[in-house]
């Protein structure tokens, strides 16, 4: 059976009409906003949900209390709202804004809240999460939800004022957090000295200022004489003890511009602006004979350490943190190859190679000038007396006589 009508096919159906052009003044719809929650700081989840922080003290009234008792409550209370409630269950809700309104009409305060109270009642309850209630006031143009437990019952309320002051809490908290974790990611975990990372930018830091004003600054390099033997004879606890009481001393003896860090194993580096060589070889020894002469306790065992120096300065050769490490280093070294428990001083590199000195080759002998009358005389060639030249113009006296005009009487 054909599905056509008197021999002709079906009609296409006809395209949906465009939509309507919106007049000249009018402003297209705002989609619905939402509060986007990234992976990396989840609100949602940081704020937690409504039963924590809303307030469990509410004021509820019955339906048939006059409006001007509840403007009184509202008054002496210092709330902005009263929950309207019978038989333990909420009805309805009165707001300062009600009241407001009510009296900008000049309609009467003492009729019951029944007839003011906003009704349909907005609910939430406690484990709906804070974001999602605060969205709920945004689409509603409400500032409070009244919260109620699963039979119904009134549980508290929660404002919008609760979630502002939760979420100031909380970035409040995450910003403490992140400064104590920044903090903690300079120090090292076992001695609270600077870690090596955090040594190295304050280097460049102390660098580009000595670079800029001039001046000086030092670096020292300790390191714990035979450390090894502590940890394989007394256990790595007593080389944890010894890294901390040897950090004990270092900022004790410090000034509050050094900076300390632990730069390796039993390895320590101070930097010490300000300073030359003598004064950081002075600091050093003082480190030195103040170890020495110190009586390690760990438990039962009792015993000594030493410990060597390596002192180096900053100068044109020596102008990066690579090279005053390297003359640090090879200081220490020199210090350990001495015998140990001593400081030793780099020696001082010329920042370029001395260039051969150049003998200077003596200058030309120059006479003094002579005058012009000197000059005039050897010039001319000598003739006899009595005779005359024929080049030598006339009118003018020989040889370097002036002559002298005398004015017409």
């Amino acid at each position: 059976m054909s599905n056509t009508k008197n021999g002709k096919p079906p009609a296409a159906p006809a395209p949906p009409l465009p939509p309507a052009p919106l007049p000249r003044n009018a402003e297209p719809e705002a989609p619905p906003r939402t509060i986007p929650a990234t992976s990396h700081f989840n609100l949602s989840a940081r704020l937690g949900t409504v039963g924590a922080h809303m307030s469990r003290t509410v004021v509820v009234i019955p339906p048939e209390t006059p409006l001007i008792e509840a403007c009184r409550l509202m008054a002496e209370r210092r709330i902005g709202c009263v929950v309207v409630a019978s038989g333990g269950n909420p009805l309805g809700i009165v707001s300062e804004r009600d009241v407001v309104r009510r009296f900008a009409r000049r309609q009467s305060l003492s009729v019951p809240v029944s007839q003011v109270m906003n009704r349909p009642l907005l609910t939430t309850v406690p484990g709906e999460p804070v974001l999602d209630a605060l969205e709920r006031m945004r689409d509603n143009h409400i500032r409070r939800l009244v919260v109620i437990d699963e039979r119904g019952g009134l549980s508290g309320i929660i404002t919008q004022t609760d979630i502002l002051e939760a979420s100031s809490r909380r970035l409040v908290d995450l910003a403490d957090r992140h400064v104590k974790m920044a903090e903690a990611a300079k120090r090292d975990e076992l001695t609270g000295l600077f870690n090596r990372r955090a040594f190295n930018n304050f280097f460049q830091i102390e660098l580009g200022r000595t670079r800029r004003y001039g001046g000086l600054m030092a670096m020292v390099m300790f390191d714990l004489d035979h450390f090894k033997k502590v940890n394989d004879q007394y256990g790595h606890d007593a080389g944890d003890h010894v890294l901390r009481e040897f950090c004990r001393m270092l900022q004790a003896n410090c000034r509050e511009v050094d900076i300390a860090a632990r730069y390796g194993g039993e390895e320590f580096l101070v930097l010490m602006p300000a300073v030359g060589t003598r004064a950081a070889a002075l600091f050093a020894e003082r480190i030195r004979r103040e170890l020495a002469s110190a009586q390690m306790e760990h438990g039962a065992h009792r015993f000594r350490l030493t410990v060597s120096a390596g002192v180096c300065k900053w100068s044109k050769a020596a102008d990066s943190l690579t090279a005053m490490h390297k003359l640090a280093d090879q200081a220490l070294y020199k210090a350990k190859n001495s015998g140990r428990n001593r400081v030793c001083v780099a020696e001082e590199e010329s920042a370029r190679p001395a260039k051969p000195l150049r003998v200077a080759k003596p200058l030309p002998r120059q006479h003094p000038p002579r005058r012009r009358g000197a000059e005039q005389n050897e010039a001319q060639p000598q003739r006899a007396p009595g005779t005359s030249t024929a080049s030598e113009p006339r009118g003018k006296s020989r040889g370097t006589r002036r002559q002298t005009f005398r004015p017409r009487q």
